[in-house]
Order: C-alpha cells, then sequence, then structure tokens
C-alpha cells in the first residue's frame, strides 16, 4: 500500500453536521410484573385431539414458578344504571363490582385446562374460572389482589395442536412421523403456557413421553436411560436448563429412519439424517463440516460457558430453519441448494447461536437485528477461515452477500433503520437482519482490529452469560475508544443502527486535491422503529484504495484533502467495506471504466459489483453528469463483452434500463408483491454454481438470473437488461 507523505494537509470543512452523533440515554428498565424462576415440564406426544382425532396433537403438564414484583390487583367491571333521560343522552351512574385478579400467561392454541392450582406467601388460591383468548390464558381467583412475592401456578393436564408450521411441527419422515419445535420468535406459547418474552429467560426443565420406536432430543442431554411406562410409550427425563429464554427451547422425536453420525469435533456433535431421504454421501459431508465448523468457532467464543454436555443437529425436509439451544434443526432443501460456502453460514449461524441467543439473549425483539448481525458477522468469520486457501470462493461468497444487502435496501426494507417493533414478524426479520449491520460490525472492525473485536464480543458474552443483553452492552465497550482524537466510537455505532438507509458520498478529483461531499438532499429514512424525516448526516468511515488517511471518519458535509498522485484512481470505499454508496466525477467514472477493461484483475468480483451498481443508481437519479449516457453506454457493453466478470449482473445494473429514473411503489399492495420475491432472491444468492450474466453458467441454472428479472418485471414491467 501506498503511504501518502502529507506536506501540507488541507482538511476543509463546508458544513458541519447538526445532526451528528449523538448517544441518547439508555432505556429505562423497569421490572415487569410477572418474573418467570422455573417451568417444569411434562409433554406426551404424538396423540389425537380430544376435541378431534383426526388432528394431531400433544398432551402436557407444567408447574411455574414466578415472581410477582408488585402486587396484581382486581379488575372493576363497570354496570350503568340509568339515572335520567334526556332527547339524545342517557346519563349513567357507574357500579363497579370488582371481578377477582387474574395470572394472565401467553398460550396459543392450547384448551382444556385441568386441575390448575395457584400457591404462594403460604397460601392456596381456588381458580374460579379459566379464560382463553387470543394468544393468552387467563386464570381468575376470587381475590381481589395478589400480594407481591413467589407462586406456583401447576397445571395438571392441557392440550395442544401439531402443526405444520410453528409451534410443535411435523414432518413425514418415511413410515413415521418426525415431530419438532420451531419456537421462534414468539411461539413457545404454543407448546406450554408461558411468559413468552426473549427477556423472560428461567430455569426449565423437560420430561418427555414418547413411543417406545422413537428417540426424544431436547435442549439439555437426557439424565438417564428411557423408562418404560407401558407397551406402548417410554420416559425421557432431561437436565435442566438453567437460563433460557422460551423460544429457544427445543424438543424433537426421531423414529427408526433417523440415524446418527459423530462430528468429529472435540465437543461431542450429533448429526441426526434421515437415511430413506439422504444418501450416505450427504451424511457424511453434513457431518464432516459440521466438525470443522464447530472447531473455529469454539477458538473464538471458548465451549466453556455453553454448560452443555452434547449438541444436536438434525436434518428436516421441508423446514426453513429456525433458532434453538442444545438440539438445532437444519433444513435440507436449503443445505443441499447451497453452495459449499453458504452450507458453512447455514451451519455456523445455528451453532454460534448457542452463544448469542442460547447462553445470552437478546432483551427485546424491537433489538434481534443487532444479535443476528453479531451471528452472521461471526458465520462469516467461520467462511473466510475456512476457504482463505480458495480466494475464488470467498470472492463469490461476498458478491452474494453484498447484493443481498442492495436487494434488501432497494426493495425489501428501503430507508428502514435496524430497529424493529416489539412484535417484528419474521419477513421483517429477515428482511432487515445479518445485512448491513454486518457491514457497520465490519467497520468497527476495521477501526479496531479483529483480534480487539472480537475479544469485545467474547467479552460481552462472559458479562452477561445467562441473562439478557441490550445494543448497549456493546456501547459500553466502545466508549473509551476515541477516533480522531474526539470522534467516539460508540456514539458513532449507536447512530448507525438507529438511522435507515445508506447515506450517499460524491467524490470529486482536483489534480493533487480531492473533495468528498456526503449528498443525501431529498431524502428520507427511518430513525428508530417509527420516525421518518429527512436524512441527516452521517459519520462515515473513509476509506480510500492504497492510501493512507490521516483521519478516520468524516463527521461533515465536506472534506477536502490534499496532496493526492494526480495519477491516481481515488477508488473510495473500495469493495463496499462500510455502508455508503460513492458517486465520482465523470473523468473519474470514465477512468474506473478504462482500468476495468485494461486491468481487470485490480477489481474483485464485489468492487466490480458494487461499482457498476453504485453508477447505474446515481445515473438513474441524473447525478452523473453530460456525459453520462456516454459511460453508460460503456460501462453496458463492457458487461456484455466480459459477461463471465459480472456474475449476478442482474442485480446491480437494473438502474441502469430497468430502473432508469423509475420510482419504486411503496404502495401496501406493491409491497407485498415485492416481499412475496425475498424467499427466492435469498435462495438465489446461495450457490455460486448458479451466478451468471445473461446467459445461463456452464454446469448451474438459471435461476438467479431468471429471480431477478422476475422482480424486474414486477416492480418497473420490464426484465433487469
Amino acid at each position: 500500500m501506498l503511504k501518502l507523505i502529507f506536506i501540507y494537509i488541507t482538511v476543509a470543512v463546508i458544513q458541519y453536521s447538526s445532526a451528528s452523533v449523538v448517544v441518547s440515554p439508555p432505556p429505562e428498565t423497569e421490572l415487569p410484573t410477572l418474573i418467570p424462576l422455573r417451568y417444569d415440564l411434562q409433554i406426551q406426544l404424538p396423540t389425537a385431539s380430544p376435541d378431534d382425532e383426526l388432528i394431531p396433537a400433544f398432551f402436557g403438564t407444567v408447574k411455574i414458578d414466578f415472581q410477582l414484583s408488585r402486587p396484581i390487583f382486581a379488575k372493576y367491571q363497570f354496570f350503568p344504571s340509568v339515572t335520567s333521560f334526556h332527547q339524545h343522552q342517557l346519563l349513567f351512574r357507574p357500579n363497579q363490582r370488582p371481578t377477582g385478579a387474574e395470572i394472565r400467561l401467553n398460550a396459543l392454541r392450547l384448551s382444556n385446562f385441568e386441575n390448575v392450582t395457584l400457591e404462594g406467601n403460604g397460601h392456596s388460591f381456588d381458580i374460579t374460572s379459566i379464560t382463553i383468548e387470543k394468544d393468552e390464558v387467563v386464570f381468575h381467583v376470587p381475590e381481589p389482589a395478589l400480594s407481591q412475592g413467589r407462586y406456583s401456578l401447576s397445571i395438571g393436564r392441557y392440550s395442544g395442536i401439531i402443526t405444520y408450521t410453528k409451534g410443535v411441527f411435523y414432518r413425514d419422515a418415511g413410515e413415521h412421523p418426525f415431530l419438532g419445535t420451531d419456537l421462534f420468535p414468539d411461539f413457545a406459547k404454543s407448546l406450554f403456557p408461558c411468559f413468552d418474552n426473549p427477556a423472560a429467560k428461567a430455569v426449565i426443565q423437560l420430561n418427555i413421553i414418547h413411543p417406545k420406536n422413537t428417540i426424544a432430543l431436547s435442549s439439555m442431554h437426557s439424565i438417564s436411560p428411557s423408562t418404560e411406562l407401558s407397551d406402548s410409550w417410554q420416559l425421557t427425563q432431561f437436565a435442566e436448563a438453567s437460563s433460557l429464554s422460551t423460544f429457544m427451547l427445543s424438543l424433537a422425536i426421531l423414529p427408526p429412519e433417523f440415524i446418527r453420525g459423530y462430528a468429529g469435533s472435540r465437543f461431542p456433535i450429533y448429526i441426526w439424517i434421515n437415511k430413506l431421504q439422504n444418501s450416505p454421501t450427504i451424511s457424511a459431508d453434513f457431518a464432516n463440516l459440521t466438525g470443522r465448523i464447530y472447531d473455529e468457532i469454539e477458538q473464538i467464543l471458548g465451549a466453556e460457558m455453553l454448560q452443555l454436555k452434547e449438541i444436536n443437529l438434525i436434518g428436516v425436509n421441508e423446514f426453513n430453519g429456525s433458532q434453538s439451544f442444545g438440539t438445532i434443526f437444519i433444513g435440507m432443501e436449503d443445505w443441499k441448494k447451497a453452495d459449499e460456502m453458504h452450507r458453512v453460514s447455514i451451519i455456523a449461524k445455528s451453532l454460534i447461536r448457542q452463544w448469542i441467543g442460547g447462553v445470552i439473549t437478546i432483551a427485546s425483539r424491537s433489538e434481534i437485528c443487532f444479535q443476528e448481525d453479531l451471528v452472521q458477522y461471526l458465520a462469516n468469520k467461520i467462511v473466510y477461515r475456512l476457504f482463505a486457501s480458495d480466494r475464488s470462493k470467498i470472492e463469490s461468497y461476498r458478491l452474494s452477500e453484498y447484493v443481498k444487502v442492495q436487494m434488501a435496501e432497494t426493495f425489501f426494507a428501503p430507508g428502514e433503520s435496524l430497529m424493529l417493533s416489539n412484535d417484528a414478524s419474521i419477513p421483517q426479520i429477515l428482511s432487515h437482519c445479518g445485512l448491513k449491520g454486518v457491514v457497520q460490525l465490519e467497520s468497527l472492525e476495521s477501526i479496531l482490529g479483529e483480534s480487539i473485536f472480537l475479544s469485545k464480543i467474547s467479552s460481552l458474552i462472559n458479562q452477561h452469560k445467562f441473562r439478557t443483553y441490550r445494543i448497549e452492552s456493546l456501547l459500553e465497550h466502545l466508549r473509551m475508544h476515541l477516533i480522531d482524537g474526539s470522534i467516539n466510537l460508540s456514539q458513532v455505532y449507536e447512530f448507525w443502527r438507529k438511522n435507515g438507509g445508506i447515506p450517499n458520498l460524491y467524490v470529486e478529483k482536483f489534480d493533487e486535491k480531492i473533495r468528498l461531499t456526503q449528498i443525501n438532499r431529498n431524502r428520507q429514512s427511518q430513525i428508530g422503529n417509527y420516525l421518518w424525516a429527512p436524512m441527516p448526516l452521517w459519520p462515515l468511515r473513509i476509506s480510500i484504495r492504497n492510501l493512507s488517511l490521516p483521519v478516520n471518519f468524516m463527521v461533515s458535509q465536506g472534506l477536502e484533502m490534499a496532496p493526492i498522485d494526480k495519477k491516481m484512481i481515488a477508488l473510495n470505499n473500495f469493495d463496499f467495506e462500510n455502508l455508503y454508496r460513492v458517486n465520482y466525477d465523470q473523468n473519474t467514472w470514465e477512468r474506473i471504466h478504462q482500468s476495468m477493461v485494461e486491468s481487470p484483475k485490480f477489481f474483485t468480483q464485489r468492487s466490480r459489483a458494487q461499482l457498476i451498481n453504485d453508477f447505474c443508481y446515481f445515473y438513474s437519479l441524473g447525478e452523473i453528469g453530460d456525459n453520462a449516457d456516454k459511460i453508460r453506454r460503456n460501462f453496458l457493453e463492457l458487461i456484455r463483452n466480459e459477461a463471465e466478470s459480472f456474475d449476478l449482473c442482474e442485480f446491480y445494473a437494473f438502474w441502469c434500463i430497468a430502473g432508469n429514473k423509475r420510482k419504486i411503489s411503496l404502495k401496501k399492495d406493491s409491497k407485498k408483491r415485492i416481499m412475496q420475491f425475498m424467499p427466492k432472491v435469498y435462495s438465489s444468492l446461495s450457490n455460486r454454481d448458479n451466478f451468471a450474466c445473461f446467459e445461463p453458467p456452464l454446469l448451474g441454472n438459471d435461476t438467479a438470473s431468471n429471480t431477478a428479472n422476475a422482480l424486474c418485471q414486477t416492480v418497473f414491467g420490464s426484465e433487469c437488461l
């Protein structure tokens, strides 16, 4: 790398941002009224529903120990009595009648509650009635109040439904069904009555009654061999999980079609694959890859805090993946479609969640993207380490990750921040999380260094193990770092997290001087999870290829630096290492095109995509200049002539043709149609064998191109290119 010797340095602040990097105080935390302490749970499955013998179901019994942090008082109903009559008005005098105190638990598709008792503070309370609401069950007691203290609610029996989707699900395994749980993000309430909140971590102890020809698995290891209960049923008891969020609990009932393999890692990891649906080769590859991945993760995060004696990975057909602790479900269709790098990513994310999600859990779903970004950031590390000797594979993987970020920001969540609502849905999580937030984390790493930043993540886990954490938890580790003399790194990162969109930077080269100007005029973006406002000035991590800069951040609207080599192409944010787009003056764009033609090896797959995407984006906005059409023709001709160097071109060059001077409709119906493409887009980007530009790849298929063109047809009315 060339080091720039500054004979003089001009740092000209054109306009300082008043909307700058400000740290808001941490949210006030108030204890919830009901704090779960322990769940003792027993599930029997599969059975038939008491209401319909054709519906697969399960029976459960649960004892819930909880703490009331403050008294619960009876609600009062108002019974009006008419006191006078007017032509257009009835006057009422309310009569207040207490209804008794009530305990509310989350419950979905649960019914037939029997033998319910409540004890606490040395008293027993009668349950006068049970009300089943949409996603809650309410237990009423006659007392007008329940005082602060510890209570135990016991439910002798209840029933639930086994479905094909969320909650307790089944799959055909051959002659027998496979049963498992998919409880993320808030479907534990379909397995047992609970406080279904990520912050409500508690001790969970599970027993399972299951058919004799099956194997039962759960989040924790079994404490003894299964006990025979009858000719048909057996009981498996599991060790208690000392602190677990309800959605991370998992259970599985494996029929004889599933066989066990061993991952070969230093830590016991067992691989369960359906022998009728998967070949021995797939099983062996799955096991071998899992062992290598785990050993790499353990080097970063360590194994001592897991408090697991084993981990089970189960390959499940027709399954999109979930989040769980101890026993993990992997969707085999997605795994088989993926290339080696994305297979590593799929397994790595599931294993990393044993630490980030299991050992520590995000305190609010509004901040779930922070957790998912950490997981994806670490999963990328594992990909890079395992394929360090094959740069082309890493480049293909980084290209696909870049395209995902652009697709999300352009179509699925344009301008939106990484702060979600407390009831964020799975599509919202998938369209926001593990994408641009990962780029932000990589920007932090570029300042602190990999080893220091990874040590901060390890410290975060150690300090919050068996508890919850927030974004504020990482900000505490960043506050000690002042960059460029006065810029607090925690303030920068908090700003990035709370402000939506991707900022734009304009770079002009004048002989030996370079001018950077942030241009976000006429752009709206989301602040937090509710407010939309004009996009503010961002603190940008400044980097220019082959140039050492005197500053790390640009916190003003404009910045000038000199001297710069006249012959140098000042490529800013090369390879999309930071989260912003870059527009250049016309002369620089022409030189970039010329360099792509004459020195193609100078560019990575990701940087080529980034430059074409940025040019076409600003071309569509009419911000290139007088020679815009000529430069556009040159770039498109280059793409067509050298298509093999521009994999996935339809995904990033569409602004030059289909999207030129077009706006994407944000109407509800249009948004719904666009969101239907998200699973297809992400899936099409998971295998480099299918990456191409214009023509289908030689040994793959044209799934990626077809998906991109179908999306362009829906949004713009024509194919991308």
